[in-house]
Order: structure tokens, then sequence, then C-alpha cells
């Protein structure tokens, strides 16, 4: 198991519960048992008595795209250039660069993002986090507030139900409109995206949460937003907002990103743990 943050600490001592050789480099509050990379696959690759040789890798993968997430001296080349050392590579949000080195390898991959069981656990996960980081980060309560949800697909649905059950009143837009007909019968407001610039209730909210990974929340739609909103974006780099606008304003806001990292790993390092030895037994 190589970097990444607390969710493989707990995974590492999950799957170590479960019977598993665990071996860790860069891993949080984990030893070193090996001083390089390069030492701890050949070790792998010249060890008999390993009947499966598994390469466990963060979530996500790479944040840059180019370095292991948590341990930034490998790149993906240094991982892709001694795949045959392994039987097996698990990580999430693979990139493209490595899955294709792992066909050229012969060298199987699961990616748990993939998995939409994970990926769901994943989404709860992220939604409670994300409305305890907006949470800390504003003046009032949750409760009778209303929130703007942009997005409704894992997440947005996960976090608008959530805020729901809080007792916000809750706004869901999205570019469906089958999507905004499920956000409604789950008894959300709905608007569309591309009618989300000429809403004249803009500045009424007090939280938006913005999933989409696309330049959604521009400058015309967020000089409508009241001065004191909490803004948490949760998308993958580079996000969906303009935040050069929002550091202009003065108006409170973070791009939240490894949330169930940081809120809870333990939960999530077993959320992965079980996964992985589903796809290995199964």
């Amino acid at each position: 198991m190589i970097g990444g943050d607390m969710r493989c600490h707990y995974l590492a001592a999950y799957l170590k519960e479960q019977g598993v050789y665990v071996t860790t480099y860069k891993v949080p509050d984990c030893e070193d048992e090996y001083s390089s990379w390069p030492m701890l696959s050949e070790t792998f690759r010249n060890d008999s008595t390993v009947e499966e040789r598994v390469l466990l890798l963060p979530v996500p993968v790479a944040k840059d795209g180019i370095h292991i997430n948590g341990c930034t001296e490998l790149a993906i080349e240094n991982i892709a250039g001694s795949l045959t050392a392994f039987d097996f590579v698990c990580g999430g949000v693979l990139p493209s660069g490595l899955t294709d080195a792992c066909t050229a390898a012969g060298v199987p991959y699961y990616d748990y993002m993939k998995d939409d069981c994970v990926a769901l656990k994943n989404a709860v996960a992220t939604a409670e986090g994300a409305i305890a980081e907006s949470f800390m980060m504003s003046d009032i309560n949750i409760e009778n507030s209303k929130c703007l949800v942009t997005g409704y697909g894992r997440c947005g649905r996960v976090l608008a139900q959530k805020l729901l059950r809080m007792g916000a009143e809750v706004t869901v837009t999205t570019r469906s409109v089958e999507a905004c007909f499920k956000a409604a019968m789950g008894d959300c407001h709905t608007i569309l995206l591309n009618q989300l610039g000429s809403d004249n209730k803009l500045d009424q909210f007090d939280f938006c949460y913005n999933t989409i990974p696309a330049p959604v929340l521009n400058r015309d739609i967020l000089s409508k937003f009241r001065q004191n909103i909490v803004i948490l974006d949760i998308a993958s780099m580079p996000g969906g907002t303009d935040f050069s606008y929002l550091d202009e304003r003065g108006i409170r806001y973070r791009h939240s990103l490894g949330i169930p990292g940081r809120y809870s790993p333990k939960t999530s390092g077993e959320i992965l743990g079980e996964a992985v030895l589903e796809y290995l037994l199964f």
C-alpha cells in the first residue's frame, strides 16, 4: 500500500484484522518497511512465497494527475514501470495512463470509485463532511436555512436529502429535466441550470454546495448571491466556482476535496477494505 490519507491507514488496519499481510510505504501513521519504492517492488517481484501481490493505491490515486497522492516522490510513470511485480492493482480514480499501462502489462485493475456500492457509500461520507464543514464556516444553523445544491448526481442527491432532514429549505439546480423532476419528488425546489442566472431569488441563499466539476458558478451568478453566503465546492479539480471573484468580494468559501479522508477516515477506509476483499475473492 502506497501513500494516501488516513483512509489508507485504516484500510491497512482493516485488512490486517482480516488476516491479510500488508506492507505500507508513505501511508500516514504507518511504519515504512522499505526505504524506497524500487526496493519494495523488487522484493514483491522476487518473493515466491506470496500467492497474490496486490498494489493498493490511494483515493484519488493522483490529485495532480502526475504524482501519487500522499507520496509526491513517486510519479504515475514510476508505478507503471513496476506493474509486473504485482498481480492486481487497486485504487480510486485511476488515471488513464495507469490503466493503459496495466492493460499493456496484463495486470488486472479495480477502480473503487467505479464500483457503484463504494461510490454511494463515499457520497454519504462526503455529504456528511460537507455539511459539517459548511456549518463550521457559518454563524447560523442549517435548520431553517436556505441551501442551493448544484448537481444531482450521487453526492448532490445524498447532500440534498441530508440537508432536508436537518430542516433546511433546499433548492437543486441541474442541467437535466429528469434530475430536476427526481429532486422535486424528494421535496426539493428545483431550477434548471441554464436558468439559474436569471433567477431573482439567488440572494436568499445562506449556503451553496457545488458538486459539478465544470465552471457553473460564474461571476454573473455569484454576483447575485448575498455577501454572507457560505459556498462549499466539493467538485474535483479545478472545481466549478470562480474562486477569484469570491476573493474579490470577500465571500466565505472553500474548495474542499478528500472530505471522507478528513471527516470519517475509519469508516471510509473500512468501506475500501470490504470492497478490496470482495473484488479479490469474487
